[in-house]
């Protein structure tokens, strides 16, 4: 097994104290927050590099890379949800990398296609996930993530016409999460858990 040559590059320790309910909570490590800054881009360039230079020589690493692919490529199914005869789910295909929100209508019905990541996202690293059917059927609440990030944006689909509606609720945690539906379905609540405070939105 390769060893490796050198120690890994610096990271910068910039403490950064703030007063969370009462107790002072430090992050060393605040400035990697932006990653859109020059700094942290080239301290995420120094480190993969760095693990790079042993990862791509390990033996037996790219029969490993095949065999979990193997394993990878299958079809599932998960996030199943059921509002009358409709069945909506999440499903993924062998030679897909992110699954689509699909939907059948009945047991034995087709799949039928109603979101698909690729177009809520820039990158193959979007990800969709359904959340609640309106009490009539019309409309699905789905949620949007970006590489694998904790909190996601909210979004509404016109199941009839798979229109995805202007209204977009802010990026939050789902914890906590508790949407309510007017009637006829014509109106709809919410509060979603921002960083900082609690957003709530009438549609």
């Amino acid at each position: 097994m390769p060893g490796l040559a050198s120690a890994p590059p610096s990271t910068a320790i910039e403490p950064v104290t703030e007063v969370l309910h009462g107790v002072s909570v430090t992050d060393p490590y605040r400035w990697l927050e932006d990653q859109d800054s020059p700094r942290t881009r080239l301290w995420i360039e120094e480190q993969t590099q760095y693990a790079r230079e042993y990862l791509d020589h390990l033996p037996g690493r790219q029969k490993i890379r095949e065999r979990i692919r193997e394993f990878l490529a299958v079809e599932t199914y998960d996030s199943l949800q059921k509002a009358g005869n409709r069945y909506f789910f999440r499903k993924r295909l062998p030679d897909q990398e992110q699954p689509c929100i699909c939907m059948r209508v009945g047991a034995d019905g087709k799949d039928q296609l109603l979101v698909d990541p690729a177009d809520h996202g820039a990158g193959k690293y979007t990800a969709v996930k359904p959340l609640r059917v309106s009490p009539d059927g019309r409309l699905l609440l789905f949620e949007v993530k970006e590489g694998g990030e904790r909190t996601g944006t909210f979004k509404l689909l016109e199941i009839e016409t798979r229109r995805t509606l202007p209204d977009v609720l802010p990026r939050g945690y789902l914890r906590g999460f508790a949407p309510q539906w007017g009637l006829m379905s014509s109106i709809f609540c919410s509060e979603v858990f921002l960083l900082s405070s609690i957003f709530r939105q009438t549609l």
